[in-house]
């Protein structure tokens, strides 16, 4: 651009310098009447202080040219940077205003794939803290009946290995013609077998009570470990769940804004040599202008 308006300049300084030199020739040796003799000394003289303003004028004005010059380009220098400003002002906050947009966009579908695995954590947490539970209790009634079963048998044969000696003691208590204090050791000895029977039967049911209660808990333990175990690998597989899908839209948003930026420089350059453009027209155009108001 510099080069272009120099050619211009020059071009114009050197027309309006021949034109000078015509003028002053023409109104030296046609326009004007010699009348008097002037000698060569007076003559030289003459033609002297004829050129010597002349080439002061051409100087001056050239000075006058290049000052103009140096400041018009300076205005357009600084009219290019304060476009260029605003222009960088407009597009950063356009694309500023997308990325924010994207970003929201992509904090919103990560929050939402946060709840999405949070109640997909708490239904098969609960989904298996319900199978364990029908488990356990599967178990515990299956052991139930089991020691039941244990009970009763014990039973039938505690009672059968007390029955002959019960059924002797009372076949004498009914048919023998005994005393008063003989059927009252008599039936003393029924009461406390019966009750030594009982007590056998008691002592029985509660060990197996007692057993079932240890295992009640002891399954109890190791179910709720089972369901530890789950809910710390479930917790895990969620988090990394959740943290790969958050570093997949982390690297989604950075290219983005990569891709962004890119469009910003390349719209800002387009701006650039816009403005460059039409202010190198209109440094042509008033240098046209100039031209033709001084032709």
């Amino acid at each position: 651009m510099r080069s272009l308006k120099e050619s211009k300049l020059t071009a114009y300084l050197f027309l309006v310098g021949i034109l000078g030199v015509v003028f002053a020739y023409l109104f030296i040796f046609g326009l004007t009447p010699v009348q008097y003799e002037i000698d060569e000394h007076q003559l030289a003289s003459s033609e002297f202080n004829i050129v010597k303003p002349e080439l002061e004028q051409k100087i001056l004005f050239k000075t006058d040219q290049q000052a103009w010059l140096e400041k018009f380009d300076q205005d357009v220098e600084e009219k290019i940077q304060a476009g260029l400003q605003s222009t960088l002002n407009v597009i950063r906050i356009d694309y500023t205003g997308r990325i924010e947009i994207k970003s929201k966009e992509l904090k919103s579908e990560l929050a939402s794939y946060v709840e999405n695995k949070e109640q997909e954590f708490q239904e098969k947490l609960l989904a298996r803290k319900e199978f364990l539970q029908n488990q356990l209790t599967d178990e515990l009634r299956q052991q139930q009946t089991t020691r039941r079963h244990e009970l009763e048998k014990y039973q039938q044969s505690a009672l059968l290995e007390n029955y002959n000696q019960l059924l002797n003691l009372r076949l004498k208590l009914n048919i023998l013609e005994l005393s008063k204090q003989e059927k009252e050791d008599y039936q003393q000895k029924i009461t406390d077998l019966q009750q030594g029977q009982q007590q056998l039967l008691n002592n029985k049911e509660d060990q197996i009570q007692d057993e079932l209660v240890n295992n009640y808990n002891n399954l109890l333990a190791e179910y709720n470990n089972k369901f530890k175990n789950f809910q710390q690998d479930l917790s895990m597989e969620i988090q990394n769940s959740l943290a790969n899908r958050q570093a997949e839209l982390e690297v989604e948003l950075n290219h983005y804004i990569f891709q962004t930026k890119n469009e910003m420089q390349a719209k800002l350059e387009q701006k650039r040599e816009e403005i460059i453009s039409l202010s190198e027209s209109a440094l042509l155009n008033r240098i046209a202008g100039e031209e033709r108001e001084n032709g």
